[in-house]
């Protein structure tokens, strides 16, 4: 569907190059996932996608054929593919009803009719017709900007941070909604993100910047659960990413060699019952988060580990026993 192919992009001659040499392919109704720390090159890449940023080197192509870059033609863009900006780009003085018929203002009465109620239905806006942006949530406003974007059928959407500035129960709430609604629709969706909870909740696919670099692509449980890094593996949260040495005090890793090992904190089970094949440690802190807490544990050998709760209760200097059900090697 839309392929990118040793994407490269730096903005002078002597400066820093903000991607180098990135590629990945998106296909036909797929939700894929750019994640990374902010600076990474995410936008840029998106932004080259969308025939907005003239690429330094490489290429992007939709359906086999060559997105043209700012450089090259009059408007800058793609009729196909549409982005949604961090900031929606909403009309201000214009209602929802309004800013959704923009991008089709040239067509027919009957189509606009037709097609502006079918997206009022398909972003759960009715009732809303008639507002303007100031009076609408942020959640609202996020839907239209969708409702805008999806309004002439683009072949690919492209999403900048489409998450970040909302609370988390809107947030949770909103990327059912994106799913279901690009979904039913049928569009490619990229989308851009620093947060991974947002990929493993609705990308099919993810890939994981830094520095410009694409590190690991795959599905969220191969990224979560297969790292290629140290890196990728501590871009989630409560990692434990422990040295060799300090992996020893908790595994037993005789037939093997890596440079460093992860441990999920549900991989950590906690026992309160004397075991001598267990390993001792202590708690020393204790983080509530509602169904499970989050505890940091130290063992008898100095090594610190967070761990879920799940059941338990926990105080502060509770001796506890523990023992790790699965851990991923890492090379570096």
């Amino acid at each position: 569907m839309i392929k990118v192919q040793h994407l490269g992009k730096a903005y002078d001659e002597k400066g820093k190059a903000a991607i180098t040499d990135v590629s990945f392919e998106v296909e036909q109704g797929e939700i894929f996932a750019l994640i990374g720390e902010s600076g990474c090159g995410k936008s840029t890449t998106l932004r080259c996608m969308a025939g907005l940023e003239q690429p330094s080197e490489g290429e992007v192509q939709l359906r086999g054929e060559r997105i043209i870059g700012p450089w090259e033609q009059l408007i800058a863009g793609h009729p196909d593919i549409k982005l949604v900006a961090q900031s929606y780009d909403l009309f201000p003085n214009m209602s929802v009803w309004e800013n959704i018929k923009h991008p089709i203002r040239k067509y027919t009465k009957e189509y606009q009719q037709y097609r502006i109620s079918e997206l009022m239905r398909l972003c759960r806006l009715e009732g809303l017709e008639n507002k303007t942006p100031e009076h609408l949530s942020g959640g609202e406003q996020q839907r239209v900007a969708f409702a805008c974007a999806l309004s002439d059928e683009p072949a690919v959407l492209l999403m900048d941070e489409p998450f970040s500035n909302l609370d988390i129960p809107v947030k949770t709430m909103l990327r059912r909604e994106v799913k279901r609604m690009v979904k039913e629709s049928g569009t490619t969706v990229v989308f851009v993100s620093h947060d991974t909870s947002d990929a493993l909740a609705i990308a099919d696919r993810v890939a994981v910047m830094k520095d410009g670099e694409i590190l690991q692509v795959g599905t969220p449980k191969q990224i979560y659960s297969e790292p290629a890094n140290s890196y990728i593996a501590g871009f989630f949260p409560y990692a434990n990413i422990l040295s060799w040495n300090d992996a020893l005090n908790v595994l037993d890793l005789s037939d093997k060699k890596a440079s460093a090992v992860c441990i999920r904190p549900e991989s950590v089970r906690i026992s309160v019952a004397h075991d001598e094949q267990k390993t001792k440690a202590k708690v020393i802190d204790v983080e509530y988060a509602g169904a499970d807490d989050f505890l940091i544990l130290e063992t008898v050998k100095g090594t610190k580990l967070h761990a879920k709760a799940n059941a338990f209760e926990f105080d502060e200097q509770d001796d506890v026993y523990i023992h790790i059900d699965d851990y991923y090697l890492l090379d570096k």
